[in-house]
């Protein structure tokens, strides 16, 4: 081989290197892109985690308030069924107190009716009596004074 033969291999080899180590410059920095990418993505994820723990923590202490107030609120049912219980006895005793109220007010009225009956039969016979008796004095004073002039 000739030597413009071989310097013609050389600049060509010269040319490909070039082409190379552009092509490796641009690679180099494609891949410089991509690891500043990935390390922004890194650091994203790093206080995505952070946040996500944070909301974990929140979450358990939620529920944790969501189970006292589940327990206050069975506390309270329990007893407002209790009430319930204590109020529907309350509720039948004042039916039994009122159904013997109005049982003593029956009473009470055939008793002033026959107290009425009675003191109006006695008062007819007590009239009975005084026109009687003041027939009677009529009698016994006509009996005893002669004729007056």
């Amino acid at each position: 081989m000739s030597t413009e033969e071989r310097v013609a291999q050389l600049e060509s080899a010269f040319v490909t290197l070039t082409r190379l180590v552009q092509s490796h410059g641009e690679r180099f920095d494609t891949h410089m892109d991509w690891i500043n990418q990935l390390g922004a993505s890194q650091a994203d994820l790093t206080s995505a985690q952070a946040d996500l723990a944070a909301a974990q923590a929140d979450l358990a202490a939620a529920q944790a308030d969501l189970a006292a107030a589940q327990a206050n609120s069975e506390q309270k049912i329990a007893a407002l069924v209790d009430a319930q219980i204590h109020t529907e006895e309350a509720l039948q005793r004042l039916a039994e107190a009122q159904r013997r109220t109005d049982e003593a007010l029956s009473a009470l009225a055939d008793a002033q009716r026959r107290t009425d009956a009675a003191l109006a039969e006695q008062g007819e016979r007590t009239d009975a009596r005084i026109d009687r008796l003041a027939e009677l004095v009529e009698r016994v004073a006509a009996r005893i004074t002669p004729d007056a002039p």
